[in-house]
This record gives C-alpha cells, sequence and structure tokens, in this order.
C-alpha cells in the first residue's frame, strides 16, 4: 500500500514539474508579446496592409501660398485622431492644426473629416456632410489616366517606385492638363499610402509658382519621414517665417 502511495506521489510530483515549466513558457511568451508591443508603441513603428493610405499615427504638413502673401501664407498639419464608426464603415478622423499669416497668434485646432480606406479596392474615400462618399485618392491608376478633382484634370505621365522604409510604394507622375504651355510643367505627384505632394486634401490641384498652391512639406509616421522642405517638427510651426 506504501509502495502504491509512493509511486502515484511521484507522478503527480513529475507532472506538476512539467506543468510549471509549460507555464513558464507561456508567461514569457506572453511578456516578450507585451514587451513587442510596447516597443512598437515607443517607437511608433507603422504597419502598413499595401493598399490605401498610412492612417496610424501620421500626420501631414501642407504649406499654401498665395501671391497676395508674396509667399507663404498658411501653414498646417492634418493628423489622424482615432476611429468613428458610421453606418457600419470604419473612418478615421482627421484634425487639422493650422496658423495663418495674418494670424500668427493664433493657432487653430479643428476637425477636419473622416478617411476611410477601401482596402479591397485599394481606394481612399472622405465622408461628406451630406452622408455620401468622396473619392480622395484610387492607387490603381495606370499610365494615361486621367483624373479630376474639383475643376482641375491631370494625367498620369509615368509610375516610379517610392521607397519608404522597407515598403516599396507606388508614385503617380502627374501633369496638369491645361491649354498653356508655362502651367503644364508644374507636374505633381501622388504616392501610395502618403497621398498627393500637393497635400492631405489638395488631391490634383495644381500649384502655380506666385499663385494659389500648396505643397506637402513633410509626411510622418512615428520616425519614419517623407520630407520635403521642412523640420517635420508636428505642430512646431517657428520654422516659417511669415515675412
Amino acid at each position: 500500500m506504501k509502495k502504491i502511495i509512493t509511486t502515484h506521489f511521484i507522478a503527480m510530483l513529475i507532472l506538476f514539474i512539467l506543468l510549471s515549466g509549460c507555464n513558464n513558457d507561456l508567461l514569457s511568451g506572453f511578456d516578450n508579446e507585451i514587451n513587442d508591443h510596447n516597443e512598437a508603441l515607443e517607437n511608433n513603428i507603422y504597419s502598413y496592409t499595401g493598399t490605401g493610405l498610412i492612417l496610424e499615427n501620421a500626420f501631414w504638413r501642407v504649406r499654401k501660398f498665395q501671391s497676395v502673401c508674396r509667399g507663404t501664407c498658411w501653414v498646417g498639419d492634418y493628423y489622424t485622431a482615432g476611429d468613428s464608426t458610421v453606418n457600419n464603415l470604419i473612418y478615421t478622423k482627421i484634425r487639422l492644426k493650422s496658423i495663418h499669416k495674418n494670424q500668427q497668434e493664433q493657432i487653430k485646432d479643428e476637425f477636419i473629416s473622416l478617411v476611410r480606406n477601401d482596402h479591397k479596392n485599394n481606394k481612399v474615400f472622405r465622408l461628406l456632410n451630406d452622408g455620401t462618399e468622396q473619392l480622395m485618392y484610387d492607387f490603381n491608376m495606370k499610365v494615361g489616366d486621367t483624373i479630376k478633382i474639383s475643376s482641375d484634370k491631370s494625367i498620369v505621365e509615368s509610375i516610379d517606385d517610392y521607397i519608404f522604409e522597407n515598403d516599396t510604394l507606388k508614385q503617380f507622375n502627374l501633369v496638369p492638363i491645361q491649354d498653356e504651355e508655362w502651367v503644364k510643367k508644374f507636374n505633381f505627384s501622388i504616392i501610395e499610402g502618403i497621398g498627393s505632394t500637393n497635400g492631405l486634401f489638395q488631391g490634383v490641384s495644381i500649384s502655380y509658382v506666385n499663385y494659389d498652391g500648396s505643397n506637402l512639406e513633410c509626411f510622418s509616421v512615428g520616425n519614419l519621414v517623407y520630407k520635403k522642405n521642412s523640420t517635420c517638427n508636428k505642430f512646431d510651426f517657428d520654422y516659417y517665417w511669415f515675412d
């Protein structure tokens, strides 16, 4: 009888040791997942699905210029601010912090729009006030395609690769369709995941020199930056001098 009890006790002890080892491995793996997640949050590591815009932790700096200002009139940072569900569709909230030449003491912070990635069709839509959607970007364009937003038309002249971190994004190079030859030289690009080089919501509007227009100064997601003519420090407008 004692032998049976001893054997049973030894078997239970071995089972306990084995289970303890498994639990330690599970807990260790869980801790590693938490550490990896925290490190990703700390470093703002982004994840791109390969379609639509990069929206998580992103911001776009846009500079607008006009002849009446003799240069820069306005600088603004569009930034993502959480999600919202409308009609069972998930949208990203886009807000804007901006400063105007004539109101340098006042920085505005306002809600701009809801934006949705249609990953299945590789398109981006914004929700209008009347509840309908407006196409912002179509990343399925081909050479020779004509696109129109508002009254402006442009044609896709060529498509290149743009390397952003470890991702290869499509860069659609467009030329305005205008009768005036001098206007045609003001070409621009739409970069997959980032948007128009004229600005996030500026789409395909034409940027003229010494005329109404805009530029995407930079796009930033975490520590990764598409940079043009700016320091790209979020909400820091001291870089700009409004002469």
